[in-house]
């Protein structure tokens, strides 16, 4: 058995790769809303002292909330309530700023980078 996995059930060495594995493109896509959403809520709702241990469903959730703009700095419900009717427009017009962001920026790394 490696030493990675000694003394570890399957079960928890798998939370503990998904983890992992999920840490970069989570903090990414928060870094994503936060640029597009409300940014200084976005990031206070991101470096919290309250919520340091966050696991990435959690952090992406606060995040979300900050983007939005319905973050506890505003006295909305905290960010794990979930998202009311009237704010699901604006959470689609979230992802879609996210995604007309995450096109320019693929576009500029290939006419830069490699588009001969």
């Amino acid at each position: 058995m490696p030493p990675i996995t000694k003394g570890l059930t399957a079960d928890i060495f798998y939370r503990r790769m998904q983890a992992g594995l999920d840490w970069i493109p989570v903090r990414l896509l928060a870094l994503t809303f936060a640029l597009v959403g409300d940014f200084e809520e976005a990031l206070y709702a991101w470096r919290d002292p309250d919520r340091l241990f966050l696991s990435s469903q959690e952090l992406l959730q606060a995040v979300v909330h900050g983007a939005l703009g319905s973050g506890q700095a505003n006295g909305g419900n905290g960010p794990f309530e979930a998202l009311e009717a009237d704010q699901l427009t604006s959470a689609e017009g979230l992802i879609w700023r996210a995604v007309v962001l995450w096109g320019v920026s693929a576009g500029l790394a290939t006419a830069l980078l490699g588009g001969r």
